[in-house]
């Protein structure tokens, strides 16, 4: 990356005075010789330019000193000294390029060459390679190879070629352009050897020199052809391989204008700061920082089954979680939530005498816990309808002995505004709280997998509710009529979330007319009736983070033609695609297990299946009315597909059917493996 972001700087330096007419930075002056001021001018523009942009690419920028030493080449290898040679053969002729100065007058300079030299101008720079020693004479100051002195008369320098006599010692010159090939001088005498110089750098191709001894191989090397801005204000390099490089430059070309775009509040956990926004291209800082605050404890107590706490409204953070305290009614002395097991809660030992069951309330205080164990059992269960149109109970505190909540457990309880479910339930039935029109908030802990058909449906007053990550199910409108509920959307979808994901679930859309619709990369669950009658629907990927489709999830899209499932999905729910007539062919990954009853039920269009040798189950009726389905592609072997259990499905089962071999098989059969563009192709 350094010798990339070295070698675009080292093109900039020549290319920057354009820049500069197009930017706010004025043009230096052409048409005469710059004074040395001007010129280290000049080289620092370049460096703040290199700093700004070393800056935007999170990198520390280099010195003024190391910058300088660091546009340097790496550095050749030493060569060994020689016997002159005779002359070697012409090289061939290399292929026509602009000159240095040419392209100076390209991009919108004047002047001589002499005024380009002068332009040029930079730090003295190092040793170039050793040329053939000449007679010893008086020693004078290494510079960069300059232009050649002519024997006597100082001339232009040509390319190194047979060392001249000795001349006149010439002035020391920065490296110029270079000059014309000048007249092969005589051979000198051998030479005294000089003191070995420090290694040179490597140099860039020159211009095609006279014939010479023959040179070690070079890489090939690979050049800058031309450099503009774009329509964003970036610099684009155009190499001689066709490839392209953009460097944004957003503080190279001009002065930055701040203006405040946004102020944020600092918070318990991150500081504050201003959104700062450049005027000009946009570029965004963050400036004057301040401290964060105290945390805001909310006012209303939260609690649990055995404690109680308030939280602070920003982070995660709690304060005075204490131990509930029962007052001789078996309340808590703090928080008022019942501590001991409620009077008046009904139970009922299990058929088969293993626990107990939760099945009514003859009580009449507002607050209710239920009993964790009774005569030493457990109660595990809450039954179905056990509080059906119960407008007593407000608060309700489920133990942790309880694994599962009934169907229609709590439906209808009206004044019910606060339920602490326990952390070792694991399934939430139908309608369980459905038509609680008080309930404000609900927190499902991560003991949860199922969720059932509209168990929260109609909670009018529900804001917030937060899911657990061990969700794999979510039941046809669990959440449907909450009119108040926050959900977090996304490209056309509205999602709950857990504590670290805000796009656990996809509850629903947006609108059901819509024709684009994306499925997030971190949702988990895809509830049921999500996509339900999505007419306009054509195409839809289920990313590879999902885990099940729900029940009815695609029903009825009539335009859907094309489904990508991702390589995570277990379980396809009941009637998922029923109805997607337009529908002509599906790959079910080797993820999936259970397919569900009618889940391809009506796809007419289908013609063709991919199965994955990890299907066990496929539902009643999965493919019923699939009249165009003639071919099915297992990932399994014939044994395989004889082990699954698959239910009524005529026209999967009188479909043609292959199986999978990576291999061309010896023996007679239909088999079938994919290609190296994962096409699926017949043996």
């Amino acid at each position: 990356m350094k010798k990339i972001v070295i070698a675009l700087l080292s093109v900039i330096m020549v290319v920057t005075g354009a820049l500069c007419m197009i930017s706010c930075v004025q043009q230096p002056p052409v048409g005469g010789a710059s004074s040395a001021t001007s010129d280290e001018n000049q080289i620092r523009k370049v460096y703040n330019s290199y700093v700004v942009y070393a800056e935007a690419m999170g990198e520390t920028p280099l010195s003024y000193e190391m910058w300088l030493l660091s546009i340097r080449g790496e550095d050749g290898k030493d060569g060994q000294d020689g016997l002159d040679g005779k002359d070697g053969k012409d090289g061939e002729d290399g292929l026509d390029g602009k000159s240095a100065y040419q392209i100076w007058l390209d991009l919108g300079y004047s002047g001589s060459e002499a005024d380009f030299i002068e332009w040029l101008k930079g730090e003295k720079g190092d040793q170039g390679e050793q040329g053939i020693q000449g007679e010893k004479g008086d020693k004078g100051d290494q510079g960069e190879q300059g232009i050649q002195g002519e024997k006597g008369d100082k001339g232009d320098q040509g390319e190194q070629g047979i060392q001249g006599e000795k001349g006149d010692k010439g002035d020391q010159g920065e490296q110029g352009i270079q000059g014309e090939k000048g007249d092969k001088g005589d051979q000198g005498e051998q030479g005294i050897q000089g003191e070995k110089g420090d290694k040179g750098d490597q140099g860039e191709q020159g211009i095609q020199g006279d014939k010479g001894d023959k040179g070690d191989q070079g890489e090939a090397g690979i050049s800058v052809i031309k450099v503009e801005l774009d329509a964003n204000g970036n610099l684009v390099f155009y190499f001689s391989n066709g490839t392209t490089q953009v460097v944004e430059l957003p503080c190279g070309i001009h002065e930055h204008s701040f203006a405040l775009e946004e102020t944020v509040a600092p918070t318990c956990s991150a500081q504050g700061y201003d959104v700062m926004k450049c005027i000009t291209c946009n570029a965004v800082r963050y400036m004057n920082y301040t401290d964060v605050i105290d945390h805001e404890w909310q006012e209303a107590l939260s609690y649990n089954t055995t404690f109680h706490w308030f939280n602070c409204a920003h982070c995660d953070a709690v304060n005075q979680k204490e131990e509930h305290v029962a007052d001789e009614n078996n309340l808590c002395t703090i928080c008022g939530m019942p501590v001991g097991a409620t009077e008046g809660v009904l139970y009922d030992l299990s058929s088969d005498g293993t626990y107990y069951e939760v099945i009514g309330y003859t009580g009449t205080a507002t607050s209710i816990r239920f009993a964790e164990s009774i005569s030493g059992l457990p109660v595990k269960t809450i039954y179905s309808k056990a509080f059906y149109n119960n407008t007593t109970i407000k608060v309700v505190i489920i133990p942790n002995s309880v694994t599962s909540i009934g169907d229609q457990a709590f439906d209808g309880c009206r004044s019910l505004t606060s339920v602490v479910i326990g952390d070792s339930v694991t399934s939430i039935g139908d309608q369980a709280f459905s038509s609680c029109s008080s309930l404000t908030s609900v927190v499902i802990p991560d003991s949860v997998t199922t969720i059932g058909s509209s168990a929260f449906s109609a909670c009018s007053s529900l804001t917030s509710v937060v899911v657990g990550d061990s969700i794999t199910s979510i039941g046809d409108y669990a959440f449907n009529g909450c009119s108040k509920l926050q959900f977090n959307e996304y490209e056309n979808c509205k999602y709950l979330g857990s504590k670290d994901n805000p796009y656990f679930a996809l509850i629903s859309v947006l609108n059901q007319n819509l024709s684009s619709y994306a499925i997030h990369a971190n949702t988990k669950v895809i509830a049921g009736r999500v996509f339900y009658n999505c007419a306009r629907l054509t195409s839809i990927v289920i990313p590879d983070s999902v885990t099940s489709i729900g029940n009815d999830a695609f029903r009825d899209c009539d335009n859907l033609t094309s489904v990508v499932i991702g390589d995570s999905v277990t379980s396809i729910g009941n009637d998922a695609f029923y109805g997607c007539s337009s529908l002509t062919s599906i790959v079910i990954p080797d993820s999936v297990t259970s397919i569900g009853s009618s889940a391809f039920n009506g796809c007419s269009s289908l013609t063709s299946v991919v199965i994955g040798d990890s299907v066990t189950s496929i539902g009643n009726y999965a493919f019923m009315d699939c009249s165009n389905l003639t071919e099915v592609y297992y990932k399994g072997t014939a044994d395989g597909w004889a082990n699954s259990s698959i239910a009524s499905n005529y026209n999967l089962t009188n479909a043609t059917r292959y199986y999978y071999s990576e291999s061309q098989p010896s023996s007679s059969g239909n088999f079938w493996h994919y290609d190296e563009n994962g096409n699926v192709v017949k043996w």
